[in-house]
C-alpha cells in the first residue's frame, strides 16, 4: 500500500475508534465565513448610528430563515421574523432610532421576503414613505421583567443571530394549499412571485400553521448552510462606516426530516442556538474546535453537570465550546495628535442561556456552566435574568465576569500598576457584567467616541499608554472553590474528557482617527473594525 494511502486509511480508522467529529457532522467555526447560523457581534443607534446588515444565500436553493435582535444587557429578544431568501439572493436591513433615548428600529427596503412583512406593510408606521418595525420591551417587562429596567433605550444596543430554518420545496412534486411555497419565494425580474402567500401559510388554515404535529415542516427540508454576512455602524454625520462580517457556524443541523427540522412560527423564540444538532438521539452534539492549527476536540454534553433537567443545553454546550476562549487580544490607539479613539465591543453570544434565571422555568432548572452568574442557581437566590432576589430584595447583578488585562505598548514596555476600569465595580475587580459589552480607551465622555454607549454603560480603560495592544484574560483562579455553583478556573469537561478554559466570546475593536490636515478646511474621518485574535487553553484527559 502506498504511504498516503496508508495515513489516509489509519486517519479513518484513528477516527472511527476515537469518535472524532468531521466539520460535516459537528458544529464548527467555519474559517471560511459560510454557514448555517450567523452571529453578527453588534448593532446600535447611539449618537446618531445606524446599523446596515446583510445576510447573503449562496446556494440554490430557497431558505427560511429566523432573524433575532437581542438587546445587550440580557439578550432579551426585542424583535425576530422569519426571512425566506431565494436561490443567491441578499436581503439588507437598517437598524436606526428616531431620537436619542427611544427605541432601535428596524427599516428594509429589499424585496425578500418577510413573515410578517415589512416593506409595504401598511399596519406599521412609516418614516420618509418606508415602513419600519420599532423594536419591543415585551420580553423584559411585566410577567418577563428581568430587574434590569424597562426602558426602551434597552434596544438600542445588542447582537443578532440568524438561523437557517430549513430550505423549502416547490420543484412541483409537492404543492400546499397555498402553492409551491419555494416557487412563491423565488426571484423572478427582481421580485418574489408572492410573499403574502408565504405570510398566507402561518395564517390560519395555512399549509405551516395547520393543526397536527409537522405541520411547519410540510413543504420544508432540513437546513444545508451556505450562508454569510456582515454588519456595518454608520455615523453619517461625521461620514465614517465600521464594517464587521458575522460570526458563521457550521454543521449546526446536521440530521432531520421534514417533521423535525427547525422551521418554526414567526414570532417565536425558537430556534436558538440550542437547537443545534449533530445526531441522533439528542444529546450529544458534537463540536469540531480548531486548536494548535489542525487537532479536533468532540464535545458532548460540555458542562455536563447538570441540575434539572437533565442536559437541558446540549444544544448550546457546542456552540460555547467553539467559541471559548482563554483570552482575547486586539490593539488600541489613542494618539492625540491623530485625533484617535478605539473602543472594544465584546460580547459573550451564549451567556444567556446559562445565567438567565426564566430561560428555563427558574434558577433550579440551570445547569452548571463557565459563567460565574450561575453559581446563584442554587437556593436562597431566586433569579430573575442578569439579577438576583433575596429575601425579597433586589441583589446587584450578579452575572459580572472577572476579568484580568495586560497592556503593552508598541514596544514591548508594560506596566507594573494594576490596570483598572473606570467606574470600578463594588467588588473592585474588573468586570464585564453584559451580554454585548463597550470597552473604551482614555474616554470619559457621556457618551463613547464612536459607539455613543452612555457612560453608565461604558467601561474605560486608562491605558498607560497612548497607542499599543491588550489581552483580556477570561480564566481566574481566585475563587476557593466552596461555591458548589462555580468553576473554579471557569474550565469545564467534555464527555471525552478535554478541558476546556475559559468564556464564549467574539467581538472586535473600533477605531477613529481624524484627519485636520487632508485639504485646507477640510477634516477627513478614518474607522475601522478590527475581529478579537484569541488564545484557546484545552487539555486532554
Amino acid at each position: 500500500m502506498k504511504k498516503n494511502s496508508l495515513t489516509t486509511a489509519l486517519l479513518a480508522g484513528l477516527a472511527g475508534a476515537a469518535g472524532l467529529a468531521t466539520t460535516a457532522h459537528a458544529v464548527n467555526l467555519n474559517p471560511d465565513g459560510l454557514g448555517q447560523a450567523l452571529i453578527y457581534p453588534y448593532y446600535g443607534v447611539n449618537s446618531g448610528n445606524q446599523t446596515i446588515i446583510t445576510v447573503v444565500n449562496t446556494a440554490n436553493d430557497v431558505k427560511a430563515v429566523k432573524v433575532r435582535f437581542l438587546e445587550s444587557r440580557n439578550s432579551r429578544e426585542v424583535i425576530d421574523f422569519n426571512l425566506y431568501l431565494s436561490p443567491f439572493d441578499v436581503w439588507t436591513g437598517s437598524v436606526f432610532a428616531l431620537d436619542a433615548n427611544g427605541a432601535g428600529n428596524l427599516v428594509t427596503l429589499d424585496n425578500s421576503c418577510t413573515v410578517p412583512l415589512i416593506k409595504g406593510n401598511t399596519a406599521l408606521p412609516s418614516v420618509g414613505g418606508n415602513r419600519y418595525v420599532p423594536f419591543r420591551n415585551v420580553q423584559y417587562t411585566g410577567a418577563f421583567a428581568d430587574g434590569g429596567g424597562g426602558s426602551l433605550a434597552r434596544t438600542r444596543e445588542g447582537h443578532i443571530e440568524i438561523i437557517e430554518m430549513g430550505t423549502l420545496l416547490g420543484d412541483g412534486s409537492t404543492v400546499s394549499s397555498n402553492g409551491r411555497l419555494a416557487e412563491e419565494a423565488t426571484h423572478s425580474a427582481g421580485n418574489p412571485i408572492s410573499c403574502a402567500r408565504l405570510n398566507a401559510a402561518w395564517g390560519t388554515g395555512g399549509a405551516w400553521a395547520s393543526a397536527g404535529a409537522g405541520s411547519a415542516a410540510n413543504n420544508t427540508n432540513a437546513p444545508t448552510g451556505g450562508l454569510f454576512g456582515s454588519g456595518a455602524v454608520v455615523d453619517v454625520a461625521n461620514g465614517t462606516m465600521l464594517a464587521y462580517n458575522s460570526e458563521a457556524i457550521d454543521g449546526f443541523f446536521s440530521t432531520g426530516s421534514p417533521a423535525s427540522d427547525l422551521h418554526f412560527p414567526p414570532g417565536s423564540v425558537l430556534p436558538t442556538l440550542n437547537n443545534a444538532r449533530t445526531g441522533s438521539p439528542v444529546p450529544p452534539v458534537q463540536s469540531f474546535v480548531f486548536r494548535g492549527g489542525a487537532t479536533s476536540t468532540v464535545v458532548s454534553s460540555l458542562w455536563a453537570d447538570r441540575i434539572t433537567p437533565a442536559n437541558a443545553l446540549a444544544g448550546v454546550d457546542a456552540v460555547s465550546a467553539v467559541f471559548t476562549q482563554d483570552a482575547i487580544y486586539n490593539e488600541y490607539t489613542t494618539d492625540p495628535n491623530l485625533g484617535a479613539v478605539t473602543e472594544w465591543v465584546i460580547t459573550f453570544p451564549t451567556k444567556r442561556f446559562y445565567v438567565d434565571h426564566t430561560a428555563f422555568g427558574g434558577p433550579s432548572s440551570l445547569p452548571v456552566g463557565p459563567f460565574t452568574g450561575t453559581r446563584f442557581a442554587l437556593a436562597p437566590f431566586a433569579g430573575l435574568g442578569f439579577t438576583a432576589i433575596s429575601g425579597g430584595a433586589l441583589v446587584a447583578s450578579f452575572a459580572c465576569e472577572d476579568v484580568t488585562l495586560a497592556i503593552f505598548d508598541r514596544e514591548e514596555q508594560t506596566t507594573t500598576q494594576p490596570i483598572d476600569f473606570s467606574p470600578q465595580p463594588t467588588s473592585g475587580v474588573n468586570q464585564l457584567c453584559e451580554e454585548t459589552n463597550t470597552l473604551t480607551f482614555k474616554q470619559s465622555g457621556a457618551e463613547s467616541a464612536i459607539l455613543g454607549t452612555p457612560s453608565s454603560r461604558y467601561l474605560n480603560v486608562d491605558a498607560p499608554f497612548a497607542d499599543g495592544w491588550m489581552r483580556m484574560g477570561f480564566t481566574t483562579n481566585s475563587d476557593t472553590g466552596n461555591d458548589p455553583g462555580f468553576l473554579v478556573s471557569r474550565a469545564a469537561a467534555s464527555s471525552d474528557g478535554d478541558t476546556y478554559a475559559g468564556l464564549p466570546v467574539t467581538g472586535f475593536e473600533a477605531v477613529n482617527v481624524i484627519n485636520r490636515a487632508a485639504t485646507p478646511g477640510n477634516l477627513a474621518n478614518y474607522s475601522g473594525f478590527f475581529k478579537h485574535r484569541g488564545s484557546r487553553v484545552i487539555t486532554g484527559s
